[in-house]
């Protein structure tokens, strides 16, 4: 249905096309006169994006996906107003979602999660309201509003199969670069020149041995929704390769969060699709490790000392001190106002209500910005995706849709594992959006089974 003043979505995109345009050939040239030349350069190129975007919307997606993936690499490279690429990059590509929401404004205005988004995006505005840095506002704001444009947009933008194998195919590409830079970094030795709890640690191309861990474990479950409908012999060596890579490189970092968090996917990957024999050899080979070596004993000894530890500084310092950064957390959030305790402290707040340690925890990070509210409106979220994709299951019997909406079901309990006990899919940008990207799949794979039953009841 058109909007009830009349206007189509075709007219809709012209009317976009038309006032975007325009109002960057202004910023453009005011660019040129007042501007640093980098950002002269690239208001161009942000004009060349919008008509590309408007254009070729589902290719533009899948480019932002590989395009992200790419630019967090560079995270060292400054892009001037104290702004890296990487920012540049999400805050261009949070315009140009706004614009592409607004050229399908009528599927945005029909999404079921729209009353939650706004009250999210309401919180978010309380929240920054309470932030005196304008910089950290529109860091956050972007940070915490483009994953959820990135769900309205591949909902609508995705509603073909063949779309959405050519995305999983443009994301196990877009790790190929970070895997050889990973490889490179641990063939010239970075990892010795870099030492955390007793074990010396690769971080690859990234920033920490967090994004380059979850960076891994996000490609090895990519690779596997490919490798487990493909035939052709050398196209499975080639994904067997790049998984083993990948969690080769994983390994390296010693980080146990993403590790778990993969392995959760796995097995859930494994049982839901009921094959048992790989589940079983998977249980098998798990507990054989767990069992016998010595490093994995070590690294997820906190599992046992919570039972077993006194009381007190040695069970705070369980997790790598995170049971002690919760605890202090929660109890400087439930000394704040009733009204700051319904709505959070603000964006950034988790630094001031644990003298300036992080939170270590998606979670807890979420409750005390934007409150309880906020908290339910993202777990709510996550776990409505894997209960629409579950429900899905039943009623499609193409193999590889079956397989998509099973990897978005262990997705979400990978996530649930990741985000409790570590910063993970809220806080880091790429990660959370592949995972908006991905739940966004759900409701394109519903729509696109609706569209078609009339057109089924016509030809019978």
């Amino acid at each position: 249905m058109p909007l009830s003043v009349g206007i189509s979505n075709e007219q809709t995109t012209r009317l976009a096309m038309f006032v975007g345009s325009g109002v960057l050939l202004v910023v453009c040239a005011l660019a040129i006169l007042y501007l640093p030349f980098i950002f002269s350069l690239m208001l161009p190129v942000a004009l060349l994006a919008t008509i590309v975007v408007i254009r070729l919307p589902t290719e533009s997606l899948i480019a932002i996906f590989m395009g992200r993936m790419t630019f967090d690499l560079l995270w060292f490279l400054p892009a001037g107003f104290g702004l890296n690429f990487m920012e540049l990059f999400a805050g261009g590509v949070t315009i140009l979602l706004v614009l592409m929401c607004l050229m399908r404004i009528d599927d945005v205005l029909a999404h079921p999660f729209l009353p939650g988004i706004a009250l999210w995006a309401t919180l978010l505005l309380l929240g920054a309201a309470q932030q005196p840095q304008a910089r950290v506002v529109a860091e956050v704001l972007a940070r915490f509003l483009s994953p959820m444009m990135i769900l309205l947009v591949m909902s609508i933008h995705f509603r073909e199969d063949k779309n959405r194998r050519r995305l999983v195919m443009g994301l196990v590409a877009a790790g190929f670069l970070p895997i050889v830079v990973g490889l490179f970094h641990w063939l010239t030795g970075q990892a010795s020149s870099y030492q955390l709890g007793g074990y010396d640690r690769l971080n690859g191309g990234y920033m920490n041995i967090a994004d380059h861990g979850l960076a891994m474990g996000t490609f090895t479950m990519v690779a596997m929704v490919w490798l487990w409908h493909t035939r052709r012999r050398w196209k499975m060596a080639a994904l067997v390769g790049y998984i083993v890579c990948c969690f080769f490189l994983l390994i390296l970092t010693y980080t146990r969060t993403p590790l778990l968090g993969l392995l959760t996917f796995i097995f859930a990957f494994l049982f839901l699709h009921g094959n048992r024999r790989i589940l079983t050899i998977a249980l098998v080979v798990a507990a054989v490790v767990m069992a016998t070596n010595g490093v994995v004993q070590d690294r997820f000894s906190d599992f046992t000392d919570f039972f077993t530890v006194d009381a007190g500084y040695r069970f705070d310092q369980l997790g790598s001190g995170r049971l002690g950064i919760w605890r202090r957390s929660i109890e400087a959030f439930l000394n704040q106002p009733f009204l700051q305790i319904l709505v959070g402290n603000g964006l950034r707040s988790q630094y001031l209500l644990a003298d300036g340690q992080d939170s270590h925890s998606d979670y807890i990070s979420l409750l005390l910005q934007v409150g309880p509210i906020g908290l339910f409106i993202w777990v709510g979220f996550q776990f409505e995706v894997a209960r629409r994709a579950y429900r899905e299951l039943a009623m499609q019997d193409d193999p590889w849709t079956r397989t998509l909406l099973i990897a978005i079901i262990s997705l979400a309990a990978c996530i649930f594992i990741c985000n409790t006990f570590t910063n993970a899919y809220v806080s880091r940008v790429t990660v959370s959006w592949f995972w908006f990207g991905m739940a966004g799949l759900v409701f394109a794979i519903q729509k696109e089974r609706q569209m078609a039953l009339p057109e089924a009841s016509q030809h019978t």
